[in-house]
């Protein structure tokens, strides 16, 4: 029984270690200079009931119109404005990145509405927060010298990092069926080179599905690369970067993609010929748009099975709700928002549950979205004005122990 005792008093403590390391803050933006006001409701003309100074926190509890709700440590429960404070997404530890962070972005076409004037300073804030990072929708003619001057911002902050970009995938002009259109885009893959290693097979990359160009299922191809973390445990994984059609005249597509990528992932798991189980399929799925009748393949493929995880919508199934993983711009907001669908999302192997609790949250801090477009820098800019300048899609992110065992 003292054995029993001993037990369960190791796992309470390890629970509440983990619960108070993970979950997420909210902090203050760099233009506070005073404080910034808690209210009892989301509205500014509501009671204050305490204030949060730079250098303060407070708990995040969730994503609402216009305002963080947030938890007080001294346990009142309030909301702050998103204009005036910002999710500390400093998702990689000051004190040596104890954590290995994966995620997906789908960038724009690298800012091409820009005309070239890229904020690379704005990028590089977000790309260093992450280990690996998949990419969807490069597309721009001016590709390697965005990547040059992405390196050269990072290599000055004192990181290394490098990427590698796919041949192009998708529609061409042969191709037969004229509903699918002309389209081509490239993926892409970041990551820190200090901390993880590309592992090369015959190439930096391959295809899920050949041929590349007007393949029969994808319009555009999914791209895999496998990477490996310089631990002691050397934890390596399969990154698969994906973006799921969203044209309304070929809802067949998507479908198809869908239920492929159900198939690769449970093939994945069976074959005992295929050795590496860890694998994260990341990206742009376009998930059931609104808009589209006869479009919602997602849950109905994706989000019907226990053969993998799919991580975005553990959130919303345990209660909370859900964060949107495009731009936020409503005039006004409805209260419908914040159920609209999440577009990006992540397929994780059964294999790969050992790394991880069994069921993710927000406030669990080790699943997020960066909501880059809740910034002071980006408030006076319209939606098309902010995804003109740098996406219309906000990065994903998952974070593991960067020590992590490796089982397979």
């Amino acid at each position: 029984m003292g054995h029993m005792n001993t037990l369960f008093s190791f796992l309470f403590i390890l629970f509440v270690f983990v619960s108070t390391s993970f979950s997420q803050r909210v902090i203050p933006s760099d233009a506070v200079q005073n404080h910034v006001n808690v209210r009892a409701s989301n509205s500014a003309g509501s009671e204050i009931i305490n204030t949060l100074r730079p250098g303060e926190s407070a708990e995040y509890i969730e994503s609402v119109p216009y305002w963080h709700k947030v938890r007080c440590d001294n346990g009142a429960e309030g909301y702050v404005s998103k204009g005036w404070t910002k999710i500390d997404d400093d998702i990689s530890e000051a004190d040596g990145k104890d954590e290995l962070v994966i995620g997906s972005w789908n960038i724009k076409f690298f800012a091409s509405q820009s005309k070239h004037n890229i904020d690379y300073a704005a990028f590089a804030d977000i790309f260093e927060k992450f280990d690996v990072l998949a990419i969807q929708e490069v597309s721009t003619t001016a590709t390697k010298a965005h990547l040059d001057a992405f390196k050269a911002e990072l290599n000055s902050r004192g990181y290394k990092y490098e990427f590698i970009i796919g041949a192009k995938t998708g529609y061409t002009k042969d191709n037969p069926d004229d509903n699918k259109g002309q389209y081509t885009e490239r993926y892409g893959f970041l990551w820190d080179m200090d901390r993880v290693d590309l592992i090369e097979s015959d190439s930096s990359y391959e295809f899920i599905l050949l041929p590349v160009k007007d393949n029969p299922v994808f319009r555009q191809v999914p791209i895999i690369a496998q990477f490996r973390t310089k631990s002691a445990n050397g934890f390596d994984f399969k990154v698969v970067s994906v973006h799921a059609a969203f044209n309304e005249g070929i809802p067949y597509v998507r479908q198809a993609e869908f239920n492929y990528l159900n198939d690769w992932m449970i093939d994945q798991k069976s074959d005992s010929n295929i050795k590496e189980k860890d694998i994260f399929i990341m990206g742009d799925f376009n998930s059931n748009p609104p808009d589209q009748k006869d479009a919602h393949y997602f849950d109905t493929i994706i989000g019907n099975t226990t053969d993998y995880r799919v991580i975005f919508n553990e959130p919303v199934l345990a209660g909370e709700k859900s964060i949107k993983t495009t731009l936020f711009f409503p005039t006004p907001a409805k209260p419908g928002d914040s159920t609209k669908p999440v577009y990006d999302h992540l397929l994780l192997s059964e294999h790969a549950t050992y790394a991880i609790p069994d069921t993710l949250t927000w406030a669990s801090g080790i699943i997020g979205v960066i909501q880059f477009d809740q910034e002071p820098r980006w408030q006076n800019l319209s939606y098309k004005e902010t995804w003109k300048a740098i996406s219309d899609h906000r990065p994903i992110w998952i974070k593991l122990d960067y020590n992590t065992e490796d089982r397979d």
